[in-house]
Protein backbone atom coordinates (compact mmCIF):
# COMPACT_ATOMS: atom_id res chain seq x y z
CA UNK A 1 0.00 0.00 0.00
CA UNK A 2 1.17 3.54 -1.26
CA UNK A 3 0.26 6.44 1.13
CA UNK A 4 1.25 9.60 0.10
CA UNK A 5 -0.05 13.20 -0.18
CA UNK A 6 -2.59 13.17 -3.25
CA UNK A 7 -4.02 9.59 -1.39
CA UNK A 8 -4.69 11.13 1.93
CA UNK A 9 -5.99 14.46 0.25
CA UNK A 10 -8.50 12.02 -1.91
CA UNK A 11 -9.79 10.33 1.38
CA UNK A 12 -10.13 13.93 2.64
CA UNK A 13 -11.87 16.19 -0.07
CA UNK A 14 -15.35 14.11 0.31
CA UNK A 15 -15.23 14.82 4.24
CA UNK A 16 -13.85 18.81 4.11
CA UNK A 17 -16.78 19.28 1.62
CA UNK A 18 -19.19 17.17 4.19
CA UNK A 19 -18.53 18.93 7.32
CA UNK A 20 -18.03 22.67 5.54
CA UNK A 21 -22.03 21.92 4.50
CA UNK A 22 -22.73 21.29 8.36
CA UNK A 23 -21.12 23.91 9.25
CA UNK A 24 -23.31 26.09 7.33
CA UNK A 25 -26.43 24.68 9.19
CA UNK A 26 -24.60 23.87 12.55
CA UNK A 27 -27.72 25.18 14.55
CA UNK A 28 -29.90 22.77 13.11
CA UNK A 29 -27.93 20.05 13.73
CA UNK A 30 -29.00 16.91 16.54
CA UNK A 31 -26.56 16.76 19.10
CA UNK A 32 -25.55 14.49 22.20
CA UNK A 33 -23.39 14.81 25.20
CA UNK A 34 -21.04 11.39 25.34
CA UNK A 35 -19.79 12.58 28.46
CA UNK A 36 -19.43 15.55 31.12
CA UNK A 37 -18.48 18.61 27.93
CA UNK A 38 -18.01 15.92 25.31
CA UNK A 39 -20.30 16.46 22.44
CA UNK A 40 -21.47 14.59 19.09
CA UNK A 41 -23.12 15.72 16.62
CA UNK A 42 -25.00 14.33 13.21
CA UNK A 43 -22.05 16.03 11.63
CA UNK A 44 -19.28 14.36 13.34
CA UNK A 45 -21.09 10.36 12.73
CA UNK A 46 -21.44 11.65 8.97
CA UNK A 47 -17.93 13.12 8.16
CA UNK A 48 -16.95 9.75 9.71
CA UNK A 49 -18.75 7.55 7.62
CA UNK A 50 -17.96 9.47 4.55
CA UNK A 51 -13.63 8.81 5.23
CA UNK A 52 -14.28 5.33 6.56
CA UNK A 53 -16.25 4.85 2.66
CA UNK A 54 -13.13 6.60 1.40
CA UNK A 55 -10.90 4.70 2.70
CA UNK A 56 -12.16 1.12 2.13
CA UNK A 57 -12.52 2.50 -2.01
CA UNK A 58 -9.47 3.77 -1.91
CA UNK A 59 -7.17 0.91 -0.49
CA UNK A 60 -9.76 -2.03 0.77
CA UNK A 61 -8.61 -1.00 4.58
CA UNK A 62 -10.44 -2.41 7.04
CA UNK A 63 -8.33 -1.64 10.22
CA UNK A 64 -10.41 1.79 11.07
CA UNK A 65 -10.51 3.63 14.62
CA UNK A 66 -13.11 6.17 14.80
CA UNK A 67 -13.70 8.42 17.55
CA UNK A 68 -17.55 7.89 16.68
CA UNK A 69 -17.75 4.64 15.25
CA UNK A 70 -15.24 3.02 17.24
CA UNK A 71 -13.41 -0.10 15.69
CA UNK A 72 -9.56 -1.38 15.87
CA UNK A 73 -5.88 -1.09 14.53
CA UNK A 74 -4.95 -4.99 13.54
CA UNK A 75 -3.43 -7.48 15.53
CA UNK A 76 0.03 -5.53 13.91
CA UNK A 77 -0.34 -2.05 15.22
CA UNK A 78 -1.38 -0.97 11.68
CA UNK A 79 -4.60 1.26 10.60
CA UNK A 80 -6.17 3.95 10.61
CA UNK A 81 -7.40 6.74 13.19
CA UNK A 82 -10.05 9.10 12.39
CA UNK A 83 -11.40 12.37 14.49
CA UNK A 84 -14.10 13.63 12.01
CA UNK A 85 -14.67 16.80 13.66
CA UNK A 86 -11.67 17.30 16.23
CA UNK A 87 -12.85 20.28 18.02
CA UNK A 88 -16.76 19.45 18.03
CA UNK A 89 -17.18 22.00 20.96
CA UNK A 90 -15.81 24.93 19.02
CA UNK A 91 -17.55 23.36 15.43
CA UNK A 92 -20.95 23.97 17.41
CA UNK A 93 -20.43 27.03 18.81
CA UNK A 94 -19.79 28.81 15.21
CA UNK A 95 -15.58 29.18 16.13
CA UNK A 96 -13.48 28.65 13.04
CA UNK A 97 -11.12 26.10 15.08
CA UNK A 98 -12.02 22.71 13.95
CA UNK A 99 -10.75 20.11 11.92
CA UNK A 100 -10.47 16.93 10.49
CA UNK A 101 -7.64 14.36 11.04
CA UNK A 102 -7.10 11.46 10.08
CA UNK A 103 -4.21 9.05 10.31
CA UNK A 104 -2.06 5.80 9.51
CA UNK A 105 -0.73 4.09 12.00
CA UNK A 106 1.92 1.19 10.91
CA UNK A 107 3.16 -1.39 13.37
CA UNK A 108 2.28 1.51 16.61
CA UNK A 109 4.02 4.07 14.78
CA UNK A 110 2.69 7.35 13.15
CA UNK A 111 3.23 7.13 9.11
CA UNK A 112 0.86 9.52 7.70
CA UNK A 113 -1.29 12.08 8.36
CA UNK A 114 -3.43 14.60 7.09
CA UNK A 115 -5.58 17.43 9.38
CA UNK A 116 -7.79 19.77 7.42
CA UNK A 117 -9.39 22.91 8.71
CA UNK A 118 -12.39 23.80 6.97
CA UNK A 119 -13.10 27.26 8.25
CA UNK A 120 -9.20 28.53 7.73
CA UNK A 121 -9.12 26.71 4.19
CA UNK A 122 -5.88 24.89 5.27
CA UNK A 123 -5.41 21.26 4.65
CA UNK A 124 -1.82 19.94 5.93
CA UNK A 125 -0.30 16.62 5.35
CA UNK A 126 2.87 14.64 6.32
CA UNK A 127 3.96 10.66 5.23
CA UNK A 128 6.78 9.52 6.96
CA UNK A 129 10.07 9.86 4.78
CA UNK A 130 8.48 12.78 2.03
CA UNK A 131 7.81 16.51 2.91
CA UNK A 132 5.82 17.82 4.99
CA UNK A 133 2.40 19.56 2.44
CA UNK A 134 0.34 22.63 3.09
CA UNK A 135 -2.10 23.49 1.13
CA UNK A 136 -4.92 26.50 1.03
CA UNK A 137 -8.06 25.99 -0.28
CA UNK A 138 -11.54 27.55 -0.28
CA UNK A 139 -13.26 25.46 -2.53
CA UNK A 140 -16.10 23.38 -0.44
CA UNK A 141 -17.52 21.03 -2.97
CA UNK A 142 -20.76 19.53 -2.74
CA UNK A 143 -22.91 19.16 0.10
CA UNK A 144 -22.53 16.13 2.31
CA UNK A 145 -25.63 13.56 1.76
CA UNK A 146 -28.78 14.26 3.91
CA UNK A 147 -28.65 12.42 7.17
CA UNK A 148 -31.10 10.41 8.47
Amino acid sequence: MTIDHALLLRVAEPAIACASDFARRREALAVEEKARGQFASEADRAVEDIIRASLRAELDAVALLGEEGGGALDEGGSGWAIDPIDGTTNFLRGLPLWGISIGYIERGEAAAGLIALPELGIVLSAVRGAVSSATARRSCGPPCPPSG
